[in-house]
């Protein structure tokens, strides 16, 4: 018998998702439901401005254990405006009420969740996608991270200074939106002062805690990367080869996350 699911279709747009939206998906998690997450293709307007692959990825990011465990897919759809089907369709169409959203502004929701960005840059190598992934867990964090970011919502994005500003200006206007229900880590070079000044302009009022990870490499050829040291709201840490492991790098960062 092949696997059975259910079909919950909408644009999940600004916030995205909401609360309401978490609700009504979780609910029918709950129930031991396999669900298939539609996303329809209405993007480009002032009520409707992220993307399907935007979006995509903000259900990537908060439902991977879902997804990994073969509860949860994620289509994108046409923009369809409405289901027709006979008198014998053989499903049921039923509709879930959800909690109404509270009318709140996001700087609210932050300010009440308590939740952070933090930013891990560094030169090409310093391990940050690996790092990122050992702060996951004890920051009950979702992850935004370059090579995944590259293949979504850059796709075809070159790394010239211009297009690696485009490219994290998207990042950061994604982890604006995520950080208003979770603890997010971005893994992604922001490799000027430049692009970190434009990052935190994209996402204000919100401000990144920046985590530099120094693991004393010499820059790329045509991969320039200017130091951040110095910079406010910045934690240097060094990950120097053979000297620590993974876990005690990120045992260092938390333990400076907790000063904060």
């Amino acid at each position: 018998m092949s696997k059975e699911y259910s079909l919950i279709l909408g644009r999940f747009q600004v916030p995205m998702p909401h609360r309401g939206h978490f609700a009504l998906i979780d609910k029918v998690l709950s129930e031991g439901r396999r669900v298939v997450i539609a996303l329809r293709k209405e993007d480009g307007t002032d009520s409707n401005p992220f993307t399907q692959a935007q979006r995509t990825v903000a259900f990537e990011a908060f439902y991977k254990e879902e997804i990994a465990e073969g509860r949860m897919i994620i289509i994108n759809v046409p923009n369809i405006v409405e289901v027709v089907y006979g008198r014998t369709p053989g499903w049921e169409v039923r509709k879930v009420s959800a909690p109404r959203a509270s009318n709140v502004s996001g700087t609210a929701i932050r300010e009440d969740g308590g939740h952070r960005i933090y930013w891990i840059t560094g030169n090409s190598g310093a391990g940050k996608t690996t790092i990122a992934n050992e702060l996951l867990g004890p920051l009950n964090a979702v992850n935004l991270d370059g090579d995944e970011m590259r293949a979504s919502i850059s796709l075809g994005a070159g790394f010239s200074i211009e297009e690696r500003l485009a490219h994290n200006i998207r990042v950061a206007r994604l982890a604006k939106q995520l950080v208003k229900y979770r603890n997010v880590v971005v893994s992604v070079i922001a490799p000027t002062e430049s692009i970190r000044n434009s990052v935190e302009d994209a996402m204000a009022p919100t401000r990144p805690w920046w985590i530099y990870l120094d693991r004393n490499l010499s820059p790329r050829e045509g991969y320039p990367y200017e130091s951040p040291q110095g910079r406010e709201r910045c934690m240097t840490i060094l990950n120097t080869p053979g000297i620590w492991t993974p876990a005690q790098v990120a045992a260092r960062i938390l333990a400076e996350i907790k000063k904060l």
